[in-house]
């Protein structure tokens, strides 16, 4: 008896009392989970303030902020993956997952580049070649990477413009070591 009540008075309890008004009867709780979030992270600490729009954009204020206006973004990720999977596709078993951006000093300025690593997919192998040895010994790692510039392009075709580029590697930026044993597909695994 003793058993059943403890099994069924709090899914009662829940069903009844708190489920008609959940959010009314744990609001307390929720209330300091956020406070806590907020502290732990120091959001609490953070000041906000207004910054003014400029409505008077000319020439002169373009020319103080060249170095911003020289780094603003272009290219959008999607299309801009789309476009490495098809101009640096080197073979089957490669694939661009997905697009990073970073900030690297080059010819002396810093600069915005958007970059993908060349990552394995032995999926993509023909059928014939996905066995235990292509897939253990043979087709190990992805290889190097591609990177362009966030504001670069081909003036003649509109294509991106590579920093880093094919296979082997060749680019402004030298790569020692273009091996990825590890990257950021979840399903591909050394074991």
């Amino acid at each position: 008896m003793m058993l059943l009540a403890n099994i069924a008075l709090p899914a009662l309890f829940q069903r009844f009392q708190v489920d008609p008004n959940e959010f009314q009867k744990e609001r307390a709780y929720i209330e300091r989970n956020i406070e806590s979030t907020r502290a732990a992270y120091q959001l609490d600490q953070v000041e906000q303030i207004s910054v003014p729009a400029v409505s008077n954009l000319d020439a002169d204020v373009i020319a103080e902020n060249l170095t911003v206006i020289e780094n603003i973004r272009l290219w959008d990720v999607e299309p801009l993956q789309d476009a490495y999977n098809q101009l640096q596709f080197m073979e089957l078993y490669y694939n661009f997952l997905n697009m990073d951006s970073d900030r690297y000093v080059l010819d002396g300025r810093l600069r915005q580049v958007l970059l993908a690593a060349r990552e394995l997919d032995p999926d993509n192998l023909p059928a014939d070649a996905r066995n235990w040895v292509n897939r253990r010994l043979q087709y190990t790692h992805g290889y190097g990477l591609a990177m362009s510039p966030a504001t670069g392009f081909t003036p003649e075709e509109g294509r991106p413009e590579f920093f880093i580029q094919d296979i082997p590697i060749r680019g402004k930026i030298p790569i020692e070591r273009p091996e990825l044993y590890y990257g950021e597909s979840p399903a591909r695994s050394l074991s």
